[in-house]
């Protein structure tokens, strides 16, 4: 992973600068395709929203492992996936979400 690179070879401002982008491509995707709306008219089209959208926060987990480490592992344990590696993390299919809190409060 690119992002993951620049982050061990110092180049830790574009690496952040990267990962931004995708957080930023994500909540435009999501905003974009409306999963609540997708849910009540078409759930094979709002399946594949969600499924990409935790695609996406998964590896974003990945990728800020090693600047909010305690954030990262509480998201690879609700989505059960490993973020030991510096690969793309593939999700396994119908993942259960048990117990999810908060990561972050909404500030005002």
């Amino acid at each position: 992973m690119q992002n993951k690179n620049e982050i061990t070879t110092n180049k830790f401002k574009s690496a952040i600068e990267k990962i931004i982008n995708l957080v930023e491509f994500g909540n435009k995707y999501y905003d974009e395709k409306k999963p609540w709306i997708l849910y009540k008219e078409n759930i094979e089209e709002f399946n594949k929203v969600i499924y990409n959208c935790t695609y996406i926060i998964a590896n974003l987990a990945n990728l800020f492992e090693p600047i909010m480490p305690d954030t990262s592992k509480k998201i690879a344990e609700y989505l059960s996936i490993d973020i030991k590696s510096w690969k793309p993390i593939i999700l396994r299919e119908n993942i259960e979400l048990k117990n999810i809190n908060l990561i972050f409060e909404k500030i005002k």
